[in-house]
């Protein structure tokens, strides 16, 4: 019975290591939007396949919101994602002027693998004169997801605000690590 009791805890300590509360940053601005709205239907130039995913991905959720895409659309949506060691600092401007614009995130105790930071930005624009209505940053830390599956959640995330935009908050969820 002990040596049960050991392998069982041995297994949900494993398994647990990989899931676990993930912490969704996001940062949202501009004015507050509803549907009604037409987006400009864009050919681009050889996307990856992640990037098609991501647009597709918010075209739809647009969609769910009554955003309809056109050919004369009277606003531009633009959609970035990015994948980056999440060991790095990044930062800009010369030394007395420098900024930190990404902070590196500390190894986690136990932690078996690098974690990487997936972020997804969504913008939106007017096409008549170039005025930002909305842009909604969704970024999260990852040892072992692929931003393929993390995608759909970032997704929700940078679009989550775009009825009232707050800002800068955390979402907190659980899955994949």
């Amino acid at each position: 019975m002990g040596l049960r009791w050991v392998v069982s805890l041995a297994a949900m300590v494993s398994i647990s290591a990989c899931t676990g509360p993930i912490e969704t940053r996001v940062s949202s601005s501009g004015v507050a939007l509803s549907g009604g709205h037409t987006i400009l239907d864009e050919q681009h130039a050889s996307p990856s396949d992640i990037l098609l995913q991501a647009r597709a991905l918010t075209l739809s959720k647009l969609a769910d919101r009554g955003f309809t895409l056109t050919p004369t659309g009277a606003q531009k949506l633009d959609v970035t994602v990015s994948e980056r060691p999440a060991n790095l600092l990044i930062s800009a401007g010369a030394e007395q002027h420098k900024v930190v614009l990404t902070s590196p995130k500390p190894k986690k105790p136990l932690q078996s693998c690098a974690d990487t930071e997936f972020s997804l930005v969504v913008r939106l624009t007017n096409v008549a004169d170039g005025a930002d209505l909305y842009q909604g940053r969704a970024a999260e830390f990852h040892c072992k997801a692929a931003l393929a599956d993390v995608l759909p959640f970032l997704v929700d995330a940078a679009l989550a605000d775009l009825g009232s935009p707050k800002g800068e908050h955390i979402i907190k969820r659980r899955g994949l690590d």
